[in-house]
């Protein structure tokens, strides 16, 4: 696996010439004009819950997570504009992020991977970074579970559009090299840029593009979220050799001690499968296993 470097974002190559002519999903209309509202500092949340009713699928994902064990809500909830305002605006602005990637984003089989594999790994990655947050920052909790949850998001749209996508995702699980260093070289760009291409296409928060087109960068020298860098080597197999790069990363940026970080990794792993919402269908991914100490 590559050394995390930090890569030329400026020298972004066009989406659609890295798509090869695809075009960017278009993310969820509902989801986009509920965050709208909530950029709102006078934000009505009336308003904001008259939108998210007319979306099946985000109002049973609220409804799951605010009657989560997570919520501390101590009787059941069904009302979609009660939850909306139970969970709070950034949480709410989270999840309709998360959820609407998860929809906008290609179903597409990539070596051997569906969606339901894709998105248990990058639960797993966001359980192991939440878990780190907490640890050190426990203020950055919800924005580095977010951004380590999508950060790989360019990967099954550059899997939908690119025909040489199959033979990179198997050289990168094998261990020839990392992921972006081996897009880098077959066409110019890395889907860590092509995601931070997307979060602007679609008007998403600052720090969260930030986060998700660093995740490559050198945590100890970027400004994005270390504990999002961090995670990033770990590929989408389970490898012994990318849980020691990891120990030793964590040792290296956060001071953190081996036996530490091995036990903190335990533990995430155990809540991964929660996060990563183990369900069949248009459900997907239930945000409510966010891991909590």
């Amino acid at each position: 696996m590559g050394l995390l470097r930090r890569r030329d974002r400026e020298s972004a190559l066009p989406l659609e010439e890295v798509l090869q002519g695809a075009r960017l999903p278009t993310f969820p209309q509902v989801a986009t004009a509920a965050l709208e509202r909530l950029g709102d500092p006078e934000v009505d949340m009336r308003e904001v819950g008259d939108l998210l009713v007319t979306d099946p699928a985000i109002s049973a994902r609220l409804l799951s997570l605010v009657n989560s064990a997570a919520s501390g809500v101590r009787r059941t909830v069904d009302n979609v504009h009660q939850a909306a305002v139970l969970i709070g605006t950034s949480q709410l602005e989270s999840t309709l992020i998360a959820v609407g990637v998860q929809q906008a984003m290609p179903d597409t089989s990539v070596a051997g991977q569906n969606s339901r594999a894709f998105w248990t790994a990058a639960a797993r990655r966001a359980s192991i970074a939440t878990a780190f947050a907490e640890r050190v920052v426990p203020s950055t909790r919800s924005e580095t579970f977010t951004a380590a949850l999508l950060q790989d998001m360019a990967v099954p749209l550059l899997a939908a559009s690119r025909s040489d996508y199959d033979r990179l995702i198997d050289q990168w699980r094998s261990g020839a090299a990392d992921l972006a260093s081996l897009e880098e070289d077959a066409f110019g760009s890395d889907h860590a840029r092509v995601a931070g291409q997307m979060c602007e296409a679609w008007n998403f928060p600052v720090n969260l593009r930030l986060a998700i087109e660093s995740h490559h960068d050198d945590p100890q020298t970027s400004q994005g979220i270390p504990f999002v860098q961090l995670v990033s080597v770990l590929r989408d197999v389970e490898e012994d050799s990318d849980r020691v790069r990891l120990i030793e990363l964590a040792h290296t940026t956060l001071e953190l001690a081996p036996e530490d970080t091995d036990a903190l990794i335990v533990a995430a792993e155990h809540d991964a499968p929660v996060a990563a919402g183990h369900v069949d269908g248009d459900e997907g991914l239930e945000m409510e296993g966010q891991p909590r100490r």
